[in-house]
């Protein structure tokens, strides 16, 4: 589409009979917004995987790290993880559910350390 936008040109004051007036350049226009909403949004999604991947890395256990940005940042299966680091898939769920814990005991301290540090601002 936008290639097709770069090599036609309109007339915005030319008429043509049963046509939409501006059709072709608000869709162009609502394509631009949809990028920018898209760059936005990725932006951000990044952002919260650098925070988690961060928030991963102060785990104390390094096999609690490498199963967490398995599963979470690259998206990798239990059984993938299991074959790979040489367990079980029970082993890898028992060991998930313990890095969940530690995860999620950092991830409050994080946020209150966030909270009390904009308290302070304001």
């Amino acid at each position: 589409m936008r290639a097709l936008a770069t090599r036609v040109s309109t007339n915005l004051t030319e008429k043509v009979q049963g046509g939409v007036v501006g059709g072709f350049e608000n869709t162009l226009i609502k394509i631009d917004e949809l990028e920018k909403s898209i760059d936005v949004d990725v932006d951000k999604l990044v952002g919260l995987r650098d925070k988690a991947r961060s928030l991963i890395d102060k785990l104390s256990d390094n096999n609690y790290k490498a199963i967490l940005s398995m599963y979470y940042v690259s998206n990798a299966t239990f059984e993938q993880m299991a074959e790979y680091m040489n367990y079980s898939v029970a082993g890898i769920f028992k060991m998930h559910g313990n890095a969940i814990s530690e995860f999620n005991d950092i991830y409050q301290k994080n946020v209150k350390s966030e909270k009390s540090e904009n308290e302070s601002v304001i």
